[in-house]
């Protein structure tokens, strides 16, 4: 892997920077609001600005209008490929009131993009068309093979994205090194810029809950019914806190962060580890957005998220059911977390596991880990990057199944007031334009080092 100052091809170009923002504003134009999905359009999109560059794109679709994009570009093959993987879909953004620009319009205010996949994920599928465009107009001969997907999917569990892809044509996505998303954005702490990479996941355990009782009238209230019951485990799902987990990514995680710390915080962060002493601490936090965000690391959680009862205002249901997005540590089953469930809900519910997917770990000793630590201090000279898990799932440990190894990279430089974790599928979604275009700047270095 090359290291040193930045030298990749039209990485400070304007009128390249200008391309590569244009093409992020179209990505984001296309409506790929999973479910449907409805990925198609935006990667045949893609795959024709490709093909204006003289590459080759495939389009492969899972179901009608799931689709995935695939393009290599080959080099010597004396190392094994990088894998630039992002998705196209992204979560609904229905509330539109809440929005300060319509979530598929694109628009710049003041300098900030604002569009449902801003941050999840169309910027790093920008970042990666750039940087495929950027290494072929340089003609630089090549170490490995770069290979760029943009996949279907991600947001409900990737069935029509790469676990599709990794099931049915695993031979056009293994790599050795995957960059994914969901790190390198600016984490402000303390008074310190820090910039957290992933190097691991929560796994999912999604669940239906149900509720049986006794049917009747709606004028005569019943002490069994079914709704009230699920209502009152909802609330202590999420009143609740499941036990604590020790982890080692998280525990070098936290003494990461102390280190860039002075005084009582620097104490306090390790102190996260011990049960009794984490609640107080993270209600010092001055951000509760982020001590929420600490806190999920630190055991598995359990969210509701949909409920469905009763068809008429004047009948009693007779059966509720819920949908809890849990989300489990490394290592940990979904025996564990139905385990953990049952104690705080109590007994008489029926419980269903829809969906698990186990949690996944990278190296943090790898040297891609120093590699791109580098290319984060050469761009923001004074800034920290530490190795992090994160509380959601990606594509990720789809791709180590194959044999990767996987870094959540995609360079975003965000202002004190702007915190990445609270746009991830929440309203006003954004980024600004200068911070996105030092990411861009980032990313293109960091493959550079890589391929070449």
């Amino acid at each position: 892997m090359t290291t040193g100052p930045m030298n990749a091809p039209y990485a400070q170009d304007p009128s390249f920077e200008h391309e590569a923002l244009e093409a992020f504003r179209t990505l984001l134009r296309f409506d790929t609001s999973n479910p449907p999905g409805n990925e198609l359009a935006a990667v045949q999109w893609l795959a024709e600005a490709l093909r204006c560059d003289g590459f080759e794109p495939e389009v492969l679709e899972s179901a009608p209008g799931r689709g995935n994009l695939v393009v290599r570009m080959y080099g010597d093959g004396s190392k094994k490929p990088l894998l630039l993987s992002s998705h196209v879909d992204v979560v609904s953004a229905t509330e539109t009131a809440h929005w300060d620009a319509p979530p598929f319009a694109a628009d710049i205010k003041d300098g900030v993009l604002y569009g449902r996949g801003t941050i999840d994920m169309k910027n790093m599928t920008a970042m990666s068309l750039a940087t495929l465009r950027a290494l072929k107009r340089s003609d630089v001969p090549l170490k490995r093979d770069v290979i760029m997907v943009a996949c279907a999917d991600e947001e409900s569990g990737s069935d029509y994205g790469s676990r599709w892809l990794a099931q049915y044509h695993p031979e056009k996505i293994t790599a050795e090194y995957v960059f994914n998303e969901v790190g390198a954005f600016t984490l402000h702490f303390g008074g310190k810029r820090i910039y957290p990479i992933q190097i691991a996941e929560k796994g999912i355990c999604w669940c239906t809950i149900t509720a049986t009782g006794t049917p009747g009238h709606g004028s005569i209230p019943a002490p069994d019914a079914a709704l009230p019951r699920l209502a009152e485990a909802a609330h202590k799902l999420a009143r609740t806190r499941f036990p604590y987990h020790h982890h080692p990514v998280i525990d070098d995680f936290l003494k990461q962060i102390a280190a860039t710390q002075q005084g009582v915080v620097a104490h306090m962060l390790p102190l996260l580890r011990v049960p009794s002493l984490a609640p107080f601490i993270l209600s010092l936090f001055p951000d509760q957005a982020l001590a929420r965000t600490f806190d999920s690391y630190l055991r598995n959680t359990a969210n509701p998220t949909m409920f469905h009862a009763g068809s008429k205002i004047n009948v009693v249901p007779g059966s509720a059911t819920m949908h809890v997005d849990g989300r489990v540590l490394p290592g940990q089953t979904s025996d564990d977390f139905v385990r953990e469930l049952k104690t705080v809900i109590g007994d008489g519910f029926e419980i269903r596991v829809d969906k698990f997917y186990e949690g996944a770990v990278s190296d943090a000793n790898d040297p891609m880990m120093a590699l791109l630590t580098q290319v984060i201090q050469d761009h923001d000279p004074g800034s920290h990057v530490v190795a992090n898990m994160i509380p959601g799932f990606t594509d990720s440990p789809i791709y180590m199944a194959l044999g990767a190894k996987c870094y959540g990279f995609v360079p975003v430089k965000l202002p004190p007031d702007m915190h990445f974790a609270s746009m991830y599928h929440g309203h006003n979604e954004r980024i600004p334009v200068d911070g996105f275009l030092w990411g861009l700047r980032a990313f293109m270095d960091a493959v550079w080092r890589v391929v070449t």
